[in-house]
């Protein structure tokens, strides 16, 4: 029979949420985000974490950013999009449910005027 040993405290210090790395994410995100919405290329926004990291030495965060052109283009398609993909279509379907609600309690609802009457 096989056994394995399991090491409880790497298991646990290894699963807690690190506050450091929540917020180099975020900022990889943040940075993702800016080049996609000023259409700069994955690899202009490679060069731009470098020179942050050559700008800012003594912020951890920053020397600990590593969002090269492979990671931008993951972060923009499977985290970025399908993110406001969603907000999107939530917000679409409140505007429309908004509308409809509104068009039921309007007297004038079904009843189409024109302006030449």
């Amino acid at each position: 029979m096989l056994t394995f040993s399991v090491d409880r405290q790497l298991i646990t210090t290894t699963l807690k949420p690190n506050r450091e790395k929540d917020e180099i994410a975020a900022a990889e995100a943040t940075l993702v985000y800016h080049g996609v919405r000023h259409e700069i290329p994955y690899l202009a926004q490679q060069c731009t974490t470098n020179v942050l990291k050559s700008l800012f030495p003594s912020s951890s965060i920053a020397s600990s950013l590593s969002c090269g052109c492979t990671k931008a283009a993951v972060i923009a398609t499977d985290v970025l999009a399908p993110y406001f993909t969603h907000h999107v279509i939530i917000t679409q379907v409140f505007a429309l449910l908004m509308l409809i609600t509104e068009n039921k309690k309007s007297p004038l609802a079904g009843h189409v005027t024109s302006s030449a009457d």
